[in-house]
């Protein structure tokens, strides 16, 4: 079962949350409940596939997503 919470710990509806789940079926859970925004982790070449099944965007690594963060 995937909660959906914000960064605080409250419940939030699923446009305004996160699920992590494997790559495939997470994005096409996260497509069916209408998340704002899916993103694909793509680490092991599936890339295509993720975006043919609902990832607005995919990444190999979550640290992608850091904006002026030090990696």
């Amino acid at each position: 079962m995937t909660h959906v919470r914000e960064a605080t710990g409250g419940t939030r509806a699923s446009s305004e949350g996160a699920a992590a789940r494997p790559p495939l079926a997470g994005v096409t859970a996260a497509r069916a409940g209408e998340f704002g925004c899916v993103i694909g982790v793509d680490r092991v070449g599936i890339g295509d596939e993720l975006l043919a099944n609902g990832a607005d965007i995919v990444v190999s690594d979550l640290g992608e997503l850091l904006v002026g963060a030090e990696r």
